[in-house]
């Protein structure tokens, strides 16, 4: 009589290899007695490699059909899909977080904020609207720009630029609230608060970069003109931070009767995100979001 089934002694002659999404298997041909005896063969751990633990059995003898593999394909596809897309939300969710906190530290150093913060910042000051709040609002603003500059090219998907606005939004109150306590009496600890908030909105903006899932509405705002204006991203973009911040500080000065939310610590934010920014997306750039 022919030695009993061993599904661990089968599994090591069964040779398995993928190729772009597809299962290949190498069977070894047996004596027709084993085969006989041998009724299945179980398939196990074939795309551990992908994070997914696949079990199916087949008959010995009759392959994998092409239908077969064209699903397990698919189901690789649409697990690996899922993941890569959920990463890149998440990423992006941690670079509003990061980005919120950084500009509620520029603001406890009273030096004065980012460029694209400036307004809202002010708006805060005579208005009855948190930052949060101001930030929101100039966010929808940006977004209606967009489709007035754009029209027909306007593309529906950038309306996610929206519930992005909302969650910056709060993310930024939230930021200001968790702050509050933190005392900088002195010139060079306004400096050290003013620094920290700096290195965290360039550590956000690079996050938000590297998710790729959408800008915010101050960036869509630049590239929309970009799209319609022969005008290079980067000199549009300084144009842009410049017509905010002189717009902060004609807002100041109308409202409150001084110049406020614009000082030293503007110009070092607006000097020194972008090249932090680019120090930071070149170590993220060694994190593969689709492994």
């Amino acid at each position: 009589m022919s030695e009993m089934w061993s599904p661990g002694r089968i599994l090591e002659d069964i040779k398995t290899k993928l190729e772009d999404g597809i299962l290949k298997l190498s069977i070894p041909k047996k004596d027709a007695k084993t085969v006989e005896m041998e009724k299945i063969i179980v398939i196990e751990g074939a795309f551990s490699q992908m994070g997914i633990k696949y079990k199916n059995r087949v008959r010995c003898g009759i392959p994998i059909s092409t239908r077969e593999i064209k699903i397990v394909k698919g189901m690789i596809e649409l697990n690996k899909l899922s993941v890569y897309i959920l990463k890149r939300y998440l990423l992006l969710l941690a670079g509003l977080a990061i980005m919120a906190f950084g500009v509620a530290f520029s603001i406890k150093a009273s030096l004065g904020t980012s460029p694209i913060s400036s307004v809202p910042y002010v708006v805060s000051l005579f208005a009855p609207l948190t930052v949060g709040t101001a930030t929101i609002v100039m966010h929808c603003v940006f977004i209606l720009l967009q489709i007035l500059i754009l029209r027909r090219q306007y593309h529906p998907i950038q309306l996610m630029q929206l519930p992005v606005a909302v969650l910056f939004g709060y993310l930024t109150d939230f930021g200001v609230w968790a702050v509050r306590g933190i005392q900088c009496d002195t010139y060079w600890q306004q400096w050290i608060v003013c620094m920290i908030g700096i290195l965290l909105v360039a550590a956000g903006v690079s996050l938000e970069v590297k998710a790729g899932v959408v800008v915010l509405a101050g960036e869509g705002v630049v590239l929309a003109i970009c799209k319609v204006l022969p005008v290079k991203f980067g000199y549009m973009k300084v144009g842009f931070d410049v017509t905010l911040v002189i717009t902060a500080c004609i807002l100041s000065l109308v409202f409150t009767g001084r110049l406020q939310g614009v000082r030293e610590g503007t110009v070092a934010a607006a000097l020194m995100v972008g090249l932090i920014a680019k120090q930071f997306g070149k170590v993220l750039a060694k994190w593969e979001l689709e492994k």
